[in-house]
């Protein structure tokens, strides 16, 4: 790679951003909020211009932005370097003219992945005459930089393969981009996409464990609701435990009462009624007395 105009580009810009910076810096203003999903938060680093934040953070008017929707999610906004000022990810008319393919910042993020890729290019505004968009600085002004950053391989037959990636789940950046001789291999180790969370990431599988009884039946779920109260019972053992549930179906103890002379116990027990005893076929008769 050719880095034999790099200092007399540095030189020339240097003299070309100052006048730049303050002009676009008194027109555009940003409102400095907390970064949300979509926002890009952290900072690229390049060996020739040092850091490009990208904002997105307290305290800081400005950052870069990714659609949170679709299958192709476009950028948008601005990182700020204190070596060549705004850098535009916005697209448009801010970015035309690109070296090749598709201008417009983005990331390819389909239906997500370890390893989406970022692609387009940004660009810096300091190789405009007047803000970041418009016509260019002369030739000799800007080094003959055309201030473009791409953020993917836009020729893959080449020897050089590179680009940005994103782990859509983590939302954590790698890889590089590249801005020719001035800016060289652009870091994106230090940036993150704010991505939006699920939700409800662990939903319960028994969002109701206690659902209302049903209107038409005893608190036990096999007694229907007719005129009288629910007796309480085991559904598996019936209505009383010291009684068989068989013996206790053909003394029709099953229902929503208890036959006539039967009462039921705290314990769950079912007994006779005063005057009547429990005979081994556990039905409520009169004991019968005789003298002796």
């Amino acid at each position: 790679m050719k880095v034999s105009t790099l200092l007399c580009s540095s030189l020339l810009l240097a003299i070309a951003i100052t006048v730049t910076v303050l002009t676009f810096t008194s027109s555009t203003t940003f409102a400095a909020v907390p970064p949300v999903a979509g926002d890009l938060t952290g900072a690229a680093w390049s060996s020739n211009i040092g850091w490009i934040d990208l904002g997105n953070r307290f305290g800081v008017g400005y950052g870069v932005k990714v659609a949170t929707t679709g299958a192709t999610r476009n950028l948008s906004g601005y990182g700020w370097s204190s070596n060549i000022g705004w850098v535009s990810f916005n697209g448009g008319s801010e970015t035309t003219g690109c070296p090749g393919g598709s201008c417009q910042p983005r990331i390819e993020w389909g239906s997500g992945g370890t390893a989406v890729k970022f692609m387009g290019f940004t660009r810096a505004c300091s190789v405009y005459a007047s803000g970041c968009t418009g016509g260019l600085k002369a030739e000799s002004q800007r080094g003959g930089w055309d201030g473009f950053i791409s953020l993917g391989d836009s020729n893959p037959i080449d020897a050089v393969a590179y680009g940005v990636k994103l782990d859509t789940k983590t939302g954590i950046a790698s890889g590089y981009a590249w801005g020719s001789e001035v800016v060289g291999w652009l870091n994106f180790a230090g940036v993150k996409v704010v991505v939006a969370l699920d939700p409800d990431p662990d939903p319960d599988p028994d969002p109701d464990p206690d659902p209302d009884p049903d209107p038409t039946m005893c608190s036990d779920g096999v007694t229907p609701l007719l005129p009288g109260p629910c007796l309480s019972g085991d559904p598996e053992a019936g209505i009383c435990k010291n009684i068989p549930i068989a013996v206790q179906q053909s003394l029709n103890i099953t229902t929503t009462s208890l036959p006539p002379n039967y009462r039921k116990t705290a314990d769950g027990n079912c007994l006779c009624t005063a005057g009547y005893l429990l005979n081994a076929q556990y039905s409520c008769v009169k004991p019968v007395y005789t003298e002796r």
